[in-house]
């Protein structure tokens, strides 16, 4: 997918800002939970990336935006959807690839339902 220099701009930004990193991971532990209950939905998942996103872009302005141009136009709602599918994308290729395993592992410690949730699923 080319993605617009808009997108480009704040998904980077979004990847490299560190104190913004635990909503990330809170999110994609969200979502490995969602694929181990069975109800991940790949449409419904770019809105999860979006609170991140949104941040992304409020601290993105306040750093290097001027007065007059609010975060909001600046990466309009297009971009940010943009970058959201962009990150599900990732996400699920990462998936597929076994790049969750931790959390996977984090899961299926705390209970046996977890377990037998990963076990249907394939995942050791």
């Amino acid at each position: 997918m080319n993605e617009s220099s808009e997108a480009t701009e704040l998904e980077l930004y979004a990847e490299n800002e560190s104190s913004i990193y635990p909503l990330r991971q809170t999110i994609e532990r969200s979502l490995v939970k969602k694929i181990l209950q069975g109800v991940y939905d790949k449409r419904k998942a770019p809105q999860a990336y979006s609170y991140w996103i949104e941040e992304a872009a409020k601290r993105y302005v306040r750093e290097f935006g001027t007065a007059d141009q609010p975060w909001h136009v600046l990466f309009p709602a297009d971009v940010r959807r943009e970058v959201a599918e962009s990150l599900t994308k990732s996400f699920e290729s990462e998936w597929k690839s076994g790049n969750y395993q931790h959390s996977v592992d984090e899961l299926t410690a705390k209970s046996d339902l977890w377990r037998k949730r990963a076990a249907a699923l394939r995942v050791k």
